[in-house]
């Protein structure tokens, strides 16, 4: 085997890695929804207070007729007609536009009135795909038994800013005790293992290729 097929061949192999890691970082964005769940507040005895905060996190409006919201102890959807949903818009839906307003102040965020089920409800979101009238989850939050954990009076799960793939409510949600309606949660999230080992891989990626480039130039040198 000639070292020029032997450079080519061992380049080939550790760029492959890389490539990888790349190619499923945006095969995972590509299944980032087109709304989230970014946060719930259940935690009030006075059920008048509940919300829940529904973001756009794209930088692009969704011209969409309307959602479905489920709660785990409702039968069947709401339909919420929200008309065009705006790049990076938030939206509150709650039981009264009055208490919540009373109780929150006027917040810039369009305001949406529903029906909420039980207290702690698991929550999705859902819209009718246009081909095949097929019902297709957006996101969705709960954990057990189609639930969420209690928290303290006054708190929220809110979502981390940026954790918009992945719903899972330990790794995406965090007790928030000075909830925001129709703003910007507080906390981001630092990367998790596999961002930092796609990094890694990446790093020993290139100092590969160096080294292979170091060595054929050597070799080449010394024919």
């Amino acid at each position: 085997m000639s070292l020029k097929l032997c450079v080519f061949i061992s380049l080939f192999l550790l760029i492959l890695p890389c490539v990888l890691a790349v190619g499923g970082e945006d095969a995972k964005n590509e299944e980032i929804p087109k709304l989230v769940i970014n946060e719930v507040f259940y935690s009030s005895e006075n059920r008048a207070l509940w919300w829940v905060e529904i973001y756009n996190p794209e930088a692009k409006s969704w011209n969409i007729a309307g959602f479905e919201i489920w709660f785990s102890s409702i039968y069947g959807p709401q339909v919420i007609e929200t008309g065009e949903i705006k790049a990076h818009e938030y939206i509150v839906l709650c039981t009264s536009k009055e208490n919540f307003t009373e109780y929150w102040g006027n917040v810039s965020a369009r305001i949406f009135e529903i029906n909420f089920g039980d207290r702690n409800d698991g929550i999705t979101i859902s819209t009718i795909t246009s081909e095949g009238g097929n019902e297709k989850v957006i996101d969705f939050v709960y954990e057990k038994e189609g639930k969420l954990p209690s928290l303290a009076e006054g708190h929220s799960w809110a979502r981390y800013k940026g954790e918009y793939g992945v719903d899972n409510l330990t790794r995406n949600f965090y007790d928030e005790p000075e909830p925001t309606p129709g703003y910007e949660n507080h906390r981001a999230k630092n990367a998790g293992w596999r961002d930092n080992m796609s990094y890694l891989l990446i790093g020993i990626t290139l100092a590969g290729i160096t080294a292979v480039t170091a060595v054929t130039a050597y070799l080449w040198k010394k024919r």
